[in-house]
């Protein structure tokens, strides 16, 4: 198996609440941003972000960005 060496940079999140008016998709770009804001990097510098929640995988709702 080859690894390779990864660093998380930045972090970010959206605010505890409902948001049953929103899509997983829509909050996760959220934190994905906020993210990337944290991290100070230009969106092209990042191979990949990953966004999650707690109950994802129950609603079906897994995702990942890339």
């Amino acid at each position: 198996m080859n690894l390779r060496e990864v660093a998380v940079v930045g972090i970010g999140g959206t605010k505890f609440g409902n948001h049953s008016n929103r899509s997983i998709r829509d909050i996760a770009v959220e934190a994905c941003l906020k993210a990337i804001n944290d991290a100070k990097v230009k969106p092209k510098d990042i191979q990949i972000a990953c966004a999650g929640n707690a109950f994802q995988w129950e609603w079906g709702q897994g995702l990942i960005i890339t």
